[in-house]
């Protein structure tokens, strides 16, 4: 404590409380420690797009409560740590036909994010020294920078990220011309009926292996780094002491601790739905269980019944019901020619 801050930083645990640390931690880490394989793409989507969106809620809410000035610089550079690892994003979970409003919708979106998370930050340490509700701490809050502890108002540490963020506003602002430039050649090139990508798809097949190895280390990485430096940040007495300034009350167990860890649900549920669909039907159902097999699953090149026997598809159901009525009209035109007229068989 000292004079410009005489009762410390009141705690919010709705922002760093471990509850919201266990929640980024099983996010970041699932993401990082699956990997990426044709297989593993569709839970690898499912996976990013609640990441994306949950840390898109984290970013508004950090908005509204700078807006406010009821986020003091501590909670606030724990949040931007947060986002920086975890990402933000809009994208939606289905796979759906992919045209120009949808890509249209996605880029202008997703872009919208980006600057808002961007001009955030470049907000947040260009005002370290007043940033937020308590300003009178800030030169007291300490800054976790590649295991080093450092003061989160040095100018050096701020220079350096100003000069990432603004790097990454130009970055941004780059990729955006580029994407527009590629999709309208692309575009223009379809609709002469050239076809542009198909040279390239042999050389993505025999990448595709090596790609999704140097993919998935390159997030195991920074999602390690990013987990053991969250703790630091929000354990003051984690390996060393630091923010001691910040009042008791981090661990408690509010509403939005609890709103995070019920959120990690849609996670591991699709995680569970992806080891559930690695075991194959022929492992669910046995001939000695009497349940038989699942309709429409092959065995043998023919579908079985829920009872084990042998079910016909619809194609040669129906060609066996035309070969039944021919069959019954010569019978009836047969018996009619044999038959008396008054002993005729009518069928």
């Amino acid at each position: 404590m000292s004079a410009t801050c005489p009762n410390g930083i009141l705690a919010n645990a709705d922002v760093s409380g471990i509850g919201i640390r266990v929640s980024f931690y099983v996010t970041t880490l699932l993401t990082a420690l699956i990997p990426s394989t044709p297989y593993t793409d569709p839970l690898l989507g499912a996976l990013f797009t609640n990441a994306s969106i949950n840390g898109l809620g984290l970013l508004i809410t950090a908005i509204v409560q700078t807006s406010q000035n009821g986020l003091s610089l501590y909670h606030a550079l724990f949040v931007q740590h947060l986002l920086f690892f975890l990402g933000v994003g809009v994208a939606p979970a289905g796979k759906y036909k992919l045209n120009s409003l949808r890509a249209g919708m996605l880029l202008v979106t997703q872009f919208a994010v980006l600057i808002a998370y961007l001009g955030w930050s470049l907000y947040l340490w260009t005002h370290t020294k007043s940033f937020g509700s308590q300003p009178g701490c800030n030169d007291q809050v300490k800054y976790v920078f590649f295991f080093v502890t450092v003061r989160a108002t040095v100018p050096w540490l701020r220079i350096v990220w100003m000069i990432s963020l603004i790097g990454g506003c130009i970055g941004l602002f780059t990729g955006l011309v580029v994407y527009v430039i590629v999709y309208t050649c692309f575009k223009t090139a379809a609709t002469r009926g050239e076809h542009p990508m198909m040279t390239m798809q042999g050389a993505g097949e025999e990448q595709a292996s090596s790609r999704g190895f140097y993919f998935s280390l390159g997030l195991l990485l920074p999602a390690v780094y990013s987990v053991v430096t969250a703790e630091l940040l929000a354990c003051p007495d984690f390996f060393a002491k630091r923010n001691t300034i910040v009042q008791p009350g981090e661990g408690a167990w509010t509403f939005g601790q609890i709103l995070s860890l019920v959120m990690i649900i849609s996670s591991l549920n699709e995680v569970l739905h992806f080891v559930l669909s690695l075991f194959s039907p022929r492992h669910d159902s046995d001939s000695d269980s009497g349940l038989g097999e699942v309709e429409g699953s092959p065995s043998r090149g023919r579908p079985r019944t829920r009872n084990g026997g042998f079910c016909l598809g619809p194609a040669k159901t129906s060609r066996i019901a035309r070969s039944c009525r021919r069959s019954a009209e010569l019978a009836h035109s047969v018996l009619s020619e044999a038959l008396p007229a008054e002993g005729a068989v009518r069928l």
